[in-house]
């Protein structure tokens, strides 16, 4: 049903290593083509929810931005009816590289709206969804998925669907649909490392992408060595550190971990979003580690809404940064904020949480806007959950 072999198609593009993961509200073009200057050679743009993509004109006009130079790129999208799926994606079949489907989202919207990881257990219809895309596109069709826990069997089972089905590319994120939050485990990058040996083996092999476990460019290359797969892909720690992908050494001869900090703000002036809240959202993961220390930077921000506050917050965090006396000061950054005390530095003994549904992750809560139900309810000023109320 391919129109193309797996490995030729990942040929074609390049054989890409270094790649972003779609992130809703921060996949937008103005970040994409920030993480490309640094060494980003795949890049994916958010998750579209389909029910809502294929019918909304404007919905697809703001959030879906075309720049010739934003390739190769996937477009992701989420849902459960076939057809609804395949008349997305025709919209956008001509701008993209490949149509990746989520079934790796762990929140609480996916499960009510039956998309994601929940439908992990689903196989018949995985089956369905990707074998009628790919029957219906021009272009290749990828998956991202999770794993079940210390269970190859049915890990490898809900693979195997979904490249019999018709998929020419395997994102694997190393972790369980219920490690997420406050309950996120370590990726499990030796799952990862045997299911791509098993697809190695195969008739017709695939590439594999692994997600998951990565904090840096040491981590991009360990993850590589472990697990044998054709490329890393980075959520969390590249929305802080946008040159995850490319070693910058300072004047001192220490790895720089963050960019200017201005810089993302000049590329939204090139590339224009349509939302402040994706403006902030995105600053705010980029200062996270200094406004943990410092909550003015955080209540700057919150009441940011042009380009001019955004870059009087960058100046104000500077002077701060200076006044500390350089990065050391700030020990947790924004991905492993789950694993280290903000104050103290020290581990974070983590509790036990009944329903993973329920986990609260508060620092993701004030800068998404908000958690829950309450986290799609927008004010008057369009602003969303905790911004909202602003």
């Amino acid at each position: 049903q391919r129109k193309e072999l797996p490995y030729d198609f990942w040929r074609r593009i390049g054989s890409p290593k270094y790649v972003v993961a779609p992130m809703v509200d921060n996949s937008e073009l103005a970040f994409r083509m920030q993480t490309r200057k640094y060494g980003a050679q795949l890049v994916y743009t958010q998750m579209f929810n389909t029910n809502i993509f294929s019918v909304s004109k404007e919905c697809r006009s703001q959030l879906f931005e075309v720049e010739p130079e934003d390739r190769p790129l996937f477009v992701q999208i989420a849902g459960h009816e076939p057809q609804v799926m395949l008349q997305a994606a025709k919209y956008v079949e001509d701008y993209c590289d490949a149509v990746d489907i989520n079934l790796g989202c762990p929140q609480g919207i996916a499960k009510r709206g039956r998309y994601g990881a929940f439908l992990m257990e689903e196989l018949d219809l995985l089956y369905d969804i990707v074998s009628t895309l790919v029957r219906g596109l021009k272009v290749p069709v990828t998956c991202k998925t999770r794993i079940y826990k210390n269970d190859f069997e049915r890990s490898i089972r809900l693979c195997e669907t979904l490249v019999k089905a018709g998929a020419s590319v395997i994102t694997i994120h190393g972790r369980t649909r219920e490690e997420k939050g406050q309950a996120v485990g370590k990726c499990d990058w030796d799952m990862i490392k045997r299911i791509k040996e098993y697809f190695a083996q195969q008739e017709i092999p695939v590439p594999v992408i692994a997600n998951g476990g990565i904090e840096n460019l040491d981590d991009v290359y360990s993850c590589i060595e472990h697990t044998g797969v054709d490329a890393v892909m980075s959520s969390e720690a590249i929305l802080e550190n946008p040159a995850l992908f490319s070693r910058r050494i300072n004047a001192e001869g220490k790895e720089m971990t963050q960019i200017d900090l201005e810089e993302y703000l000049d590329f939204c002036d090139r590339f224009p979003v349509y939302h402040f809240r994706i403006v902030r959202s995105h600053v705010m993961k980029m200062l996270f580690r200094y406004s943990t220390k410092h909550v003015e930077l955080r209540d700057a921000c919150s009441t940011s809404y042009t380009m001019e506050d955004f870059r009087r917050v960058c100046q104000l965090c500077r002077e701060l940064i200076a006044a500390e006396g350089g990065e050391s000061a700030y020990p947790v950054s924004w991905y492993n904020r789950h694993r280290f005390d903000a104050n103290t530095g020290a581990a974070i003994s983590k509790p036990g949480f009944k329903d993973p549904d329920q986990l609260l992750d508060l620092s993701s809560s004030f800068l998404r806007g908000g958690a829950g139900d309450e986290m799609w309810e927008c004010g008057e000023n369009g602003e969303c959950g905790v911004f909202g109320s602003i």
